[in-house]
């Protein structure tokens, strides 16, 4: 799984990794940015460029005025909207 960004958040049953002799690994991008910099750079560059490419589509922007601000914030509790919420003055 990656990210929660919308919809439903997966569930994995606790004892399943326990019955498989494996385990649950958590990943958070900040330990990488932190302990690698170098390394996140040359990431988010090559993310960039197929972006810009066209090979990897950007993600799809939800956007709302400032005066619907609290529209925005509860598409984001709501977790109804696809893509990055988006407040523009």
């Amino acid at each position: 799984m990656i990210g929660f960004a919308g919809g439903a958040i997966s569930a994995l049953p606790v004892n399943r990794p326990l019955l498989k002799s494996a385990a649950l690994v958590g990943v958070d991008i900040r330990h990488f940015l932190a302990s690698k910099p170098r390394e996140a750079q040359i990431v988010r560059t090559a993310l960039f460029a197929d972006v810009a490419s066209g090979s990897l589509a950007a993600p799809q922007v939800v956007p709302f005025r400032l005066a619907r601000a609290k529209d925005a914030l509860d598409a984001l509790a709501g977790r109804d909207r696809i893509g990055k919420v988006v407040v523009t003055s």
